[in-house]
């Protein structure tokens, strides 16, 4: 574990800090402008002192950032280039084993195409056993796992159920619709923030 030692910057920020701490504690009443004045003056106040802060933070941190990045542009070139040896031997397994899977439905498809209708049960599961025979030849490639996904090809054929409603999309229209705004199925937020 590295420890950074940065005994200024710390100091100088623990001083701003207990400069603005008693403030935490000041219980707050607005009975008219003089008291709106006063803690607008101290909202100005208490945010640079938390840019102060910020800028303490990032000479310290600033340097680690660029060693960190730095380090990444060293070790990228290299990770990058055993992944792509990784992907490329990857893929020749995978275009093998699926070679050796369409040989055997190929084989499988002319295998029962070859045979006549099972008079019985019993011809039928001689019939089974030579198939499985085919199958048996397939690849089995060891740490090889199968991972599924989709595509949509049709979004107006995807039922509703597993459809998610466009959240920033919908902010945005209220931001400019703002009182105005109404989405069957949504509900207009109002926050007040003062800046």
């Amino acid at each position: 574990m590295v420890k950074i030692i940065c005994q200024d910057e710390q100091k100088q920020a623990q001083e701003i800090f207990n400069e603005i701490q008693p403030k935490f504690d000041e219980i707050i009443v607005v009975s008219d402008q003089t008291d709106i004045d006063r803690f607008m003056a101290e909202i100005k106040f208490l945010k640079d002192k938390k840019k102060l802060l910020e800028e303490k933070r990032k000479s310290i941190t600033g340097p680690l950032d660029e060693a960190k990045k730095n380090t990444q542009a060293l070790f990228n070139p290299m990770r990058m280039a055993i992944d792509e040896a990784v992907n490329i031997r990857e893929s020749g397994i995978l275009i093998y084993r699926r070679r050796k899977e369409e040989e055997a439905r190929a084989a499988e498809e002319k295998l029962r195409a070859s045979q006549p209708k099972p008079k019985d049960e019993l011809e039928e599961m001689d019939q089974q056993a030579d198939i499985a025979k085919v199958n048996a030849g397939k690849a089995q490639v060891k740490g090889v796992t199968k991972y599924y996904s989709m595509e949509i090809v049709d979004a107006e054929k995807v039922p509703r159920i597993y459809l998610i409603p466009d959240e920033k999309g919908l902010n945005g229209i209220a931001r400019v619709q703002k009182e105005k705004f109404k989405v069957p199925g949504c509900r207009l937020i109002i926050k007040e923030i003062i800046k």
